[in-house]
């Protein structure tokens, strides 16, 4: 980023007022209740004391503002809300000093409540040590946005500084539209270097390549080619891509703590249905090691022996070359953590060339990506699930397995993410519960997941989860079965997808959110694990789709939602002591009449169950229906404990 000494610098600004193609400017002078006025928006998350108003040594204004954050995890202070235009492309420029402390930039995007990708951080013991100076970084709007906060986070500050005295030091901000063209260029352009830092760092690019590994939320890893300076990251936590997809973004260069991105992507264009991922390029432990040109490349390490197991924070070490202790290679587990590397194993890695920490190292992408693994072994949902014991135990109980499937429903624990069940197709053998209530995941998410078999409770599910991959979204999900009542609890239905079609409901709650519908045979539903308490109707028939759940001893159907998981297929029967009651007109369209009632109680149910009327009534009683949907409903009269059912239809 460009940087200047403000004891060098003449400016031709007026905070007072914005200047074309500015859309924020701010000297840090006007407070209000110990805060900044024009700052502190909703996505501010550093606390008011950490942001201190300090009126010595100013260039700009009247004041400046100090902001303390000594933690290693970042805080945001956040302008006001701020018109902007739609993929549009805005520098910020701050006037900061600090002798230690980290800084970026990204905004909010507050039409379509998500975050931007956040910048690379710079280092204020470079950029700044001690003296003011200004730093520069840009944003660009998604599509759809009209309205953002402009972000600054930092980090790792002091409690002092030499010249100011607390933390980074915020004397002006000025925030304006920039003309961008982004310019073609090769993978290959952008990383080839003799040093470390790209020659593009900065530069506005179009560039395009195969996608190699996906790091959902975050990014991935395109290549245009095979081999050394083909591969680049590209810092994009909107689009997510799946591997062999053919994309073209358009970004600016940047490097992050020494690893070459491009971010502050404008611009994504899936060009084609997925294609041929580039091959790994063969190289030694010593290559990724030490060679700028292989990070951000698609490689694989043979005859890479483990020489440590454990080299914290999730990763090992192996070397390719055991005659040189020095010839080590970390492997990481940002997108796929091996569960049990084995000490004097001989492997053979294949992942993304990558650059963190100060470490070169190497990022597995799944267990397809560690030859001579005697770890995972990777199975469909029906290989785990399908078991001749009449016990009904897994053949692969307490074995790691990696599998895949689509999720079809989940739980909500708490406020942690819930745990879910997946199924890789249709009908018995092929759904199984995954406990695990760390990684979000939603209904049509296809997910690669590796984990242990376990049995709890005679209910077979994959726990002890080591790595879930998102690897796509909003997928059709498999067809529901249908089963009766006599039929949904056997084995092969355990974490399967079903339906139960026109049970009469016998049981309308026990308490617990548990209910029965009786097609010949009863069935437990239990509707407020996945989806809101339904409030059933003694009497009505429904059909049912949810799955097949084992709890507390007790095999269930687990509707999703009220809406389309639960239909109501046909009302209560007339008590065989009806009274003689006069419904009329029926259908109806703006009033129903009923006539007969003596100190009764009368109830009009939607076909969901949610009551749309009630009242004593005593004599003739006028309903107004101008407010209902057309459809069936149920008018249920009680007198002298005597109940009586209608269908009433709105037309």
């Amino acid at each position: 980023p460009f940087f200047i000494n403000s004891k060098h610098i003449s400016l031709a600004i007026s905070l007072g007022s914005l200047s074309f193609g500015q859309v924020f400017q701010s000297d840090l002078s006007s407070w209000a209740a110990g805060d900044p006025t024009d700052w502190m928006g909703s996505t501010t998350s550093i606390a008011s004391a950490d942001v201190v108003e300090q009126t010595a040594l100013i260039t700009y204004g009247t004041s400046a503002a100090s902001l303390v954050n000594a933690t290693t995890s970042h805080k945001r202070f956040t302008t006001q809300p701020v018109t902007v235009v739609p993929g549009e492309t805005y520098e910020i420029k701050m006037w900061v000093a600090a002798s230690v402390g980290e800084l970026r930039t990204n905004f909010y995007d507050l039409t379509n409540a998500a975050y931007g990708s956040y910048n690379a951080y710079m280092d204020m013991a470079v950029e700044s040590a001690g003296n003011q100076v200004m730093v520069s970084q840009t944003v660009t709007m998604p599509a759809g946005c009209t309205s953002a906060e402009f972000i600054l986070s930092l980090r790792n500050t002091d409690a002092s500084t030499a010249a100011f005295g607390l933390g980074i030091i915020v004397d002006s901000v000025d925030i304006s539209a920039v003309a961008v063209t982004y310019t073609p260029t090769t993978i290959s352009a952008i990383q080839t270097t003799a040093t470390d830092a790209s020659p593009e760092v900065g530069n506005f690019v179009e560039t395009a390549g195969v996608v190699t590994a996906v790091k959902t939320g975050a990014g991935y890893w395109i290549q245009d080619g095979e081999g050394a300076f083909s591969g680049v990251y590209v810092n994009d936590g909107t689009n997510t891509p799946s591997r062999g997809d053919s994309v073209t973004v358009q970004g600016q260069v940047a490097e992050n703590f020494g690893a070459t991105e491009i971010g502050n992507i404008a611009n994504y264009t899936l060009n084609s249905a997925p294609v041929v991922i580039p091959n790994a390029f063969a190289v030694s432990s010593v290559n990724v090691q030490t060679m700028e040109e292989y990070e951000g490349v698609l490689v694989v390490v043979a005859n890479a022996e483990c020489t440590n197991t454990n080299a914290g924070f999730g990763m090992w070490v192996v070397n390719s070359n055991t005659a040189s202790v020095n010839d080590t290679l970390l492997v990481d587990d940002d997108l796929y953590s091996y569960p049990n590397p084995t000490l004097g194993t001989v492997y053979g890695i294949t992942g993304i060339g990558h650059y963190s920490y100060s470490n070169r190292k190497i990022l597995p992408r799944d267990i397809n990506d560690i030859a001579g693994a005697t770890g995972p072994s990777t199975l469909s949902i029906y290989d785990i699930q399908y078991t001749t014991n009449t016990s009904g135990d897994s053949p692969e109980m307490n074995n790691v397995v990696t599998t895949s499937g689509i999720v079809t429903g989940v739980f909500q624990i708490g406020s942690a993410a819930g745990t879910f069940f997946i199924q890789d197709g249709p009908g018995a053998w092929n759904g199984i519960y995954v406990y695990e209530n760390g990684t979000t995941v939603a209904v049509g998410d296809s997910v690669t997941i590796t984990g242990t078999v376990l049995e709890f409770n005679s209910l077979t599910e994959i726990g002890s989860v080591s790595n879930i991959t998102i690897e796509s979204t909003g997928n059709a999900l498999p067809a529901p079965t249908t089963v009766t009542g006599s039929t949904y609890g056997n084995e092969e239905f355990e974490g399967v997808l079903v339906t139960l079609v026109d049970g009469i409901n016998t049981v309308v709650t026990d308490g617990f959110g548990v209910w029965t519908v009786n097609d010949g045979a009863n069935a437990l539903i239990d509707d407020d694990c996945m989806a809101a308490s339904f409030t059933s109707t003694l009497g009505n028939a429904y059909t049912v789709i949810g799955v097949r759940h084992l709890s507390f001893g007790e095999i269930k159907v687990y509707p999703r939602d009220q809406v389309n998981d639960i239909i109501t297929t046909g009302f209560a029967s007339v008590e065989e002591n009806q009274m003689n009651y006069s419904v009329y007109p029926n259908p109806a369209t703006d009033n129903v009449t009923v006539t007969g009632i003596e100190n009764g109680i009368i109830t009009v149910y939607a076909i969901s169950g949610e009551v749309v009327y009630g009242g004593k009534v005593n004599g003739t009683v006028s309903i107004n229906l101008e407010d209902l949907n057309t459809g069936i409903y149920m008018i249920e009269v009680i007198e002298n404990d005597i109940k009586s059912n209608y269908k009433l239809i709105v037309e």
